[in-house]
């Protein structure tokens, strides 16, 4: 970074009458980024160092060019479409929300990195997700939902999917590993049997009748929960971190 980088990125926003949460938010990098810039501190990406001088030569415009918006709505919207998710089942995957994705779709609203981040790893998780023949799967998940007594509707509510995408599950599209988590949530069963059951490596209905298992070990007892956790599905181990999160916050006065 050049010796007079911090003083000339201050002086420039200061011109423009900006606050350092504004400067930021123009050129898509962290408040926090922008402030140790001018600070002269840290060690910073040749990109982050990109976005400011880009942002300042640009006179600190309020929004990316539209052409880049629509550069990355089409980017995004084709590959959601090759991939055969909905705007929901991105959403519900722990990607952006529907009315986000919808816009960055639409070429309505720029896209911050930490929200293009979230977006496109949902994308590439579901990519990388073997594609098999669901045929026979499709039939017994419509089985078994219809024995549980539920319609589309409900079995798509509890699985936190589109109505479409439970129908295309059942109707033996092939299915992608976010597919079957959602499948497995809505049965309340592990999401690693279903994948199995899916792949023809077990039966569905011994995968259903698999309960998942508890997470909350007896009070105090340290040494159960360290056996049980190499034992826990993924997303299983996500729900975990995430009780292990809230626990913190909570000791530690962040909540």
């Amino acid at each position: 970074m050049m010796n007079d980088l911090p003083a000339f990125v201050r002086q420039q926003r200061e011109q423009h009458g900006l606050s350092i949460r504004e400067a930021a938010r123009r050129a898509g990098i962290s408040e926090g980024g922008w402030r140790l810039i001018e600070q002269g501190a840290g060690n910073h990406a040749e990109d982050t160092i990109a976005r400011v001088q880009s942002v300042i030569a640009a006179g600190f415009p309020h929004e990316a060019p539209p052409g880049d918006r629509q550069e990355l709505a089409s980017l995004v919207r084709s590959k959601r479409l090759a991939l055969g998710l909905t705007q929901e089942d991105i959403a519900a995957a722990g990607g952006p929300s529907v009315a986000t994705i919808r816009n960055i779709e639409n070429g309505t609203a720029d896209c911050r990195p930490r929200t293009l981040r979230q977006l496109m790893g949902v994308l590439e998780e579901a990519e990388l997700d073997p594609p098999a023949s669901g045929s026979a799967f499709g039939q017994r998940v419509r089985s078994a939902r219809l024995a549980n007594g539920w319609t589309t509707e409900d079995a798509a509510a509890r699985g936190g999917i589109s109505r479409k995408t439970w129908e295309r599950i059942e109707a033996g599209q092939s299915a992608r590993m976010l597919s079957l988590r959602a499948v497995a949530k809505a049965f309340d069963s592990p999401a690693g049997l279903i994948a199995r059951a899916y792949h023809g490596e077990m039966d569905l209905n011994e995968a259903l009748t698999s309960p998942s298992r508890p997470l909350d070990p007896p009070p105090g007892d340290f040494e159960a929960l360290a056996l049980l956790i190499p034992k826990l599905e993924l997303h299983e181990l996500n729900r975990l971190s995430d009780m292990v999160s809230t626990a913190i916050a909570i000791r530690s006065g962040g909540l």
